[in-house]
């Protein structure tokens, strides 16, 4: 390309801070666009999912944002998924397979951790945190769609302990509290539970790769859960990371500080999307891409959270 690394990076955190303001006008998506898809239109024409190894700065681009020069954006043409390089996604799939027949569970969600009496909890050098009652119906709208096969935990029951005890017995795990991002040193980023007597409610990103996960797919539905140090061909070093070493394949994580209402609505849309063939042999299963591509598309269409802030991390 004919343009250096500093001035695609500029693009980029320019294109984030304007993403996180919810300014209307948004000229780096299409300058992106023309940079980054433009190039290789030729080969793309037919496909329907866009497989992206990002690299550096790129890590921190949200591409289903990116405009082409009719107004169209990316996530309106294909399903979009991240992997750290060619080598682990091609070892992925067939991972993949073998790890989820070792889980016994569909669905096991932690959502609205309690927090003690007074409903919020302090963190030296991290900040105060109140409870978030919103989790609670995005955790039960998802755990209707899975009906018996759904083991939801909330309030005082959403503990750290639980997750490390329970969690490698299920295919499917869902996280929705606050998320904790560590810029320094992004293993150390954590998700907010409810404390037991045993740990301290924060259930760090080492102590995840510690883990022994058999799940298919884990759900970090809280803030900055897909940011961390990028490293060449690991890829993202913080949540992403340490679930694939975790033994878990794919990860559906968010890129800044979410919106509850919209994300509750995303969520439960893409679990209705993804499970939509699943009971069914007659119908084939959608992709977990294409999933998130239409519960997407779905906030897109709303009037009420249209703009990419809401549906693009």
């Amino acid at each position: 390309l004919k343009i250096g690394r500093d001035k695609v990076a500029k693009l980029v955190r320019s294109f984030r801070e304007k993403l996180l303001k919810r300014a209307l006008s948004l000229p780096e998506a299409t300058a992106l666009y023309d940079l980054l898809i433009a190039p290789v239109e030729k080969n793309l024409a037919g496909k329907t999912v866009l497989g992206i190894i990002p690299d550096g700065v790129l890590w921190e681009l949200p591409f289903a944002a990116l405009k082409d020069k009719n107004g169209r954006y990316l996530v309106e043409r294909f399903a979009i998924f991240y992997a750290p390089s060619l080598t682990t996604f091609d070892a992925i799939q067939n991972y993949a397979r073998q790890r989820s027949k070792l889980s016994k569970g569909q669905l096991f969600a932690l959502a609205y951790p309690s927090f003690g009496l007074a409903r919020k909890v302090e963190l030296p050098l991290r900040g105060t945190f109140e409870e978030l009652p919103q989790t609670e119906r995005e955790a039960k709208a998802i755990a209707a769609v899975f009906g018996k096969d759904a083991r939801i935990y909330l309030r005082s029951q959403a503990t750290e302990e639980r997750v490390k005890n329970e969690a490698p017995r299920y295919r499917i795990l869902h996280i929705a509290t606050h998320g904790i991002y560590d810029a320094f040193t992004p293993l150390y980023s954590g998700l907010l539970l409810a404390q037991s007597g045993n740990d301290d409610g924060v259930l760090e990103a080492w102590e995840i790769a510690d883990m022994d996960l058999n799940a298919e797919l884990v759900v970090l539905s809280a803030c900055d859960t897909a940011r961390g140090v990028v490293r060449e061909g690991e890829g993202l070093i913080g949540f992403a990371w340490a679930i694939f070493v975790a033994g878990c394949p794919s990860s559906l994580l968010t890129q800044w500080q979410v919106a509850d209402e919209s994300t509750a609505k995303l969520m439960e849309a893409f679990y209705r999307n993804w499970r939509s063939g699943a009971s069914s042999p007659k119908t084939k299963p959608l992709t977990k891409a294409e999933s998130l591509r239409r519960a997407q598309l779905t906030l897109l269409q709303s009037r009420k959270w249209s703009h990419p802030f809401f549906w693009a991390p």
